[in-house]
């Protein structure tokens, strides 16, 4: 063919597709409930975003982050040539936001956390969030480097069949094991609310129970086991705790480890939630629990901790606004609670707030909840503190481009609003991301620090998330410290 016949075609097929984008709807023809016909406009095809903007969210995926140093001093190095290089408003984006400015909400945690190593007890810092944190994902760099720097050792709270199961451990289990949530959806066959401190409970035998007349012995067990993927504090453990309750017969459990029996008990019929425990003499690195009975409890979690430290507690709750505590029976959290010295709270929600924030009224509502929620806790842990991680920045569809979803800033600040209400802390994991736009930078990133449904990080993009939150964390208690050290008559001598 002549060039000039195919330089022809081109104009032709160019000038069609020109009038089908004049006369196109803008938002595109709706075929069904889920699928619309959309053709980019001449704008969208060669007229490039705005690289100013391009360049500021790639010097942030890029910025540099706290060294894995083991000593805390090159830490502290660390964050002053950070704090010198940033400039105050990239500061301020990452810094945790009080009511009033007034960071004496934290002070208690961070008391408990300056005496952590002359206490017997350690300290369970509680970190619930939704999809975004499941599998141990963002917690598990917090919890070593505040186990590097404090001491504690274990992986913390964990399930027995999880719906994401936790990088920090090899959990392994029979498979007559069935789990029941009360956040995604809940479960319709589950007459009470009765949940567990970690929103689910697991059984062995069929519920509501069928097996009360049923003479057959049923055998389970679950297994937890260090893993060369996790961090080297979360490889070993001392104190080993069970809660159950609402089992209708006695049942066996026991404690191996290495194919050693180290602990047995019968455990009686109950309709409350109770706890076992066992404290090894030395750390070990595995344990299996066997359970042995005609009648399953249900079974709220395993507890593989330290005697001493710091321990970090990770809990994803797919699918969850974090509205959902006050919902629950208070037994849930109330023998679970008692057990730990709980000084501090981190609720990270509002993602999934945001596909369904269309008017703000329904933005309103969620926050009044959302504040209930965080007083309930309060309630339930008067000395704890609160700090609340935002939503992310997500993206939605628009065309042939992924934007920020319209009302995701006003989700941010009506939750940033309901916990100053509360009296807890505040950071903003959107503007620490970069603000709008930011995550279509995080998905093309290389390596990518967000997978393609726009709106979950990856691996790398959830450690970047948490080394910046811990950080910020660790910055103010720095300044806590050194508050309290000028305040002391010796250090005020001195400066006269």
């Amino acid at each position: 063919m002549k060039p000039s016949r195919i330089s022809l075609f081109g104009l032709v097929v160019f000038s069609v597709c020109m009038l089908i984008q004049l006369i196109h709807p803008q938002n595109g023809i709706q075929l069904t409930d889920h699928f619309s016909l959309y053709f980019p406009t001449a704008q969208e095809i060669f007229i490039p975003g705005d690289r100013t903007e391009q360049e500021r969210l790639l010097a942030i995926i890029k910025e540099d982050i706290l060294s894995d140093s083991t000593t805390a001093e090159k830490n502290k190095l660390d964050s002053m040539r950070l704090l010198l290089a940033r400039d105050s408003i990239r500061n301020y984006q990452l810094s945790i936001h009080y009511p009033n400015n007034d960071k004496r909400i934290l002070y208690s945690f961070f008391n408990a956390l300056e005496k952590v190593g002359n206490n017997k007890k350690p300290i369970h810092i509680v970190h619930y969030g939704d999809s975004q944190i499941e599998g141990d994902r963002i917690t598990a760099y917090i919890r070593h480097k505040l186990q590097e720097q404090f001491g504690g050792k274990g992986p913390g709270w964990l399930p027995v069949q999880p719906l994401a199961y936790p990088r920090s451990v090899i959990l392994k289990h029979s498979d007559n094991w069935k789990s029941y949530y009360f956040y995604n959806r809940g479960d319709s066959t589950i007459d009470h609310r009765l949940y567990g401190h970690l929103g689910i409970f697991s059984r062995f035998t069929a519920y509501p129970d069928s097996a009360s007349q049923d003479s057959t012995l049923h055998h389970a067990w679950v297994s937890y086991k260090a893993s060369s993927r996790s961090y080297a504090g979360t490889r070993a453990f001392r104190d080993v705790r069970i809660f159950y309750g609402k089992n209708s017969k006695p049942l066996t459990l026991e404690l191996v480890h290495k194919d050693s029996v180290m602990f047995t008990k019968i455990l009686e019929p109950t309709t409350s939630p109770r706890v076992v425990r066992y404290t090894f003499s030395n750390h070990v690195n595995e344990i299996t629990i066997r359970f042995t009975g005609n009648d399953s409890p249900d079974v709220y979690g395993i507890s593989l901790s330290d005697t001493q430290g710091v321990m970090v507690n990770n809990i994803g709750m797919r699918g969850d606004s974090g509205a959902s505590f006050t919902t629950l029976d208070g037994d849930s959290y109330e023998v679970a609670f008692r057990e730990f010295n709980i000084p501090l709270f981190i609720l990270q929600f509002g993602g999934n707030a945001v596909p369904y924030a269309t008017t703000d009224e329904r933005i309103k509502g969620y926050a009044r909840n959302f504040k209930r929620n965080i007083q309930y806790l309060k309630q339930l842990e008067p000395n704890a503190a609160v700090i609340v991680i935002g939503p992310s920045d997500m993206s939605v569809l628009e065309g042939t481009n992924w934007v920020t979803y319209p009302k995701l800033e006003h989700v941010r600040d009506a939750l940033k609003n309901a916990a100053f209400e509360a009296g807890a802390g505040y950071w903003d994991l959107y503007e620490a991301m970069g603000g709008n736009g930011s995550m279509k930078e995080w998905v093309n990133a290389n390596p990518p620090l967000a997978i393609k449904d726009y709106a979950h990080f990856t691996d790398k993009g959830a450690l970047k998330v948490s080394q910046w939150f811990i950080e910020a964390l660790l910055k103010d208690y720095h300044q806590y410290k050194q508050q309290k050290e000028n305040s002391t008559p010796s250090a005020r001598k001195k400066s006269e």
